[in-house]
């Protein structure tokens, strides 16, 4: 089992250490600000901060998993942009369920930016999900191309073929 390290960020000072630490093994947790203020004043009946006082905290907060994942905002953006690119990609393709909800998206103004941003948010927060749903499952991704019928909805019949 790894040795966990709880701490509490220090505006950019503590990624470079944290993501040693990470890499060296080691169980990264993140305590709140905010959490460790309140928590602080709930146990010491006081708003004096100091250094023993939240070192005592920030020990307190895991036990009672009050703490976060902690994930280096770095990696998070590029995940985020890595997913925008995807998704751009996505809607030029022919026929998906990412073009298909990037066109009802669009259907009231295709010119709008604003509406075109909109929609690639998201198409990136449905690849996210997606990408999500398949490592919870631990099964292949199997993609689910949608048909429409005249009335723009997909007949059962149509997704219980897809889904086989």
């Amino acid at each position: 089992m790894p040795v966990r390290v709880g701490f509490e960020a220090s505006g950019n000072y503590h990624r470079v250490l944290m993501y040693h630490i990470g890499i060296a093994g080691f169980d990264l947790k993140l305590v709140s600000s905010v959490a460790l203020a309140r928590t602080r004043e709930a146990l010491h009946n006081s708003w004096d901060k100091n250094d023993p006082k939240d070192a005592q905290v920030i020990l307190h907060m895991p036990q009672i998993g009050a703490v976060q994942i902690f994930q280096d905002p770095m990696v998070a953006a590029r995940l985020s942009r890595t997913l925008w690119l995807a998704g751009q990609t996505a809607v030029l393709k022919k026929a998906n369920s990412f073009r298909d909800k990037f066109e009802r998206y669009i259907s009231q103004d295709r010119h709008n930016p604003d509406l075109r941003r909109k929609a690639y948010t998201a198409i990136a927060a449905k690849m996210a999900r997606t990408i999500h749903a398949v490592i919870k499952s631990g099964e292949p991704y199997r993609p689910f191309f949608e048909g429409t019928s005249q009335g723009g909805r997909t007949p059962l019949y149509r997704a219980v073929e897809a889904g086989s």
